[in-house]
């Protein structure tokens, strides 16, 4: 496929979204297709959907305010921790 939205976790009131577009098929409106569908369906349902992108990722970032997602200043933190015994 040359781009996919899918769903990685959803609960009954939220579900986070992820987005991918082949590398050659970018910047052709595939990834804001894809993704505002899945969007439209998940709102359809009652559900708000989520998005989460790393800083660094400018394309990812653009693509999600270009149909409407807003950043809330919040931040994901991934840590991990080795119990020695």
């Amino acid at each position: 496929a040359s781009a996919v939205a899918g769903v990685n976790w959803m609960s009954p009131i939220f579900a986070e979204v992820f987005v991918h577009v082949e590398a050659e098929q970018r910047l052709m409106g595939l990834g804001r297709a894809v993704l505002t569908e899945l969007c439209t369906l998940l709102i359809r349902r009652g559900v708000t959907p989520l998005y989460a992108v790393a800083s660094t990722n400018d394309g990812s970032r653009k693509l999600a305010e270009g149909i409407g997602f807003v950043d809330t200043g919040g931040r994901e933190v991934m840590a991990q921790v080795i119990y020695p015994g």
